[in-house]
């Protein structure tokens, strides 16, 4: 959350939403509504999953949903790659 906070400022504040069960997504932001779930790789990307769940609301969402993969977790400086409508990608 804190890169996106000094990387894309315009998106509002986040709201964790990873205690909240069955949403489909990590992170909302309030400045545009974008819902962002976050994957984590140790090196680099290897394989990524998502639940049927999340797929269904990357589907529903289009463009307000982001998967946000975070991979060399084991490095000084991690790597984020944002796509957004990642159904439809």
């Amino acid at each position: 959350m804190q890169w996106v906070r000094q990387e894309h400022p315009v998106w509002g504040d986040p709201i964790d939403k990873t205690t909240s069960v069955g949403l489909g997504f990590d992170v909302e932001y309030t400045g545009t509504g974008i819902k962002v779930e976050v994957k984590g790789c140790r090196a680099d990307i290897e394989n990524l999953r998502l639940t049927e769940h999340e797929w269904d609301i990357a589907k529903q969402l289009g463009d307000s949903y982001c998967l946000a993969i975070v991979s060399r977790l084991d490095a000084e400086i991690p790597k984020v790659d944002l796509i957004f409508d990642p159904y439809r990608k």
